[in-house]
């Protein structure tokens, strides 16, 4: 697939985007993570363990009332809301986990000067409250996508892996599919 340099932003959902968008994308501060509309459903989740992936990345384990509401797809995001330790701001992350796993869900957060991000490697506890809104219409599911896919190639860098690893761990084995993770 050839993406012209600068034709869109490179996310996991960017290069779907580039190809499908009908509207120009808007300021993160203005819709979120993303510019497609997240759920209205904002619901509060505890940190429940916080570990270290590589020296860049951190693992997030959350969760989220059992009869909240709180759905999600494979590859979807969510909006995380901070409001503590001095911080009061709203980060866009990719889960890596599957939604048969709510009630609890994991993100990796990569390090950098983003104030959410910094939360995350810095302050973040077991024990603490957030708030989360998903969104996006970015994902596969094999079910509905795939029964008649022979190959299908997904291909990430870095910290975009999360929602590739979160789509396919939720439903290629069931399919029959040979999976691996290099």
């Amino acid at each position: 697939m050839f993406m012209p340099h600068g034709s869109c932003r490179w996310r996991a959902w960017g290069a779907y985007r580039c190809f499908h968008r009908s509207k120009p994308l808007l300021d993160h501060a203005k819709s979120g993570n993303s510019p497609e509309v997240p759920q209205e459903l904002l619901v509060p989740a505890q940190i429940l363990a916080v570990r270290n992936l590589t020296p860049k990345i951190k693992e997030l384990k959350l969760q989220v009332e059992e009869h909240s509401g709180f759905t999600f797809k494979a590859g979807n995001w969510v909006d995380f809301f901070i409001d503590q330790d001095g911080v009061s701001k709203v980060g866009g992350y990719s889960m890596s986990s599957i939604p048969s796993s709510l009630p609890e869900l994991r993100l990796a957060v990569k390090t950098s000067r983003h104030p959410p991000a910094q939360w995350c490697h810095t302050l973040a506890q077991p024990g603490k409250w957030v708030k989360l809104k998903a969104g996006g219409s970015f994902y596969f599911d094999a079910y509905e996508h795939g029964r008649h896919l022979k190959h299908l190639i997904f291909i990430a860098g870095g910290i975009g892996i999360n929602p590739i690893f979160s789509m396919l761990q939720d439903g290629f084995d069931g399919l029959g599919c040979n999976t691996s993770f290099a």
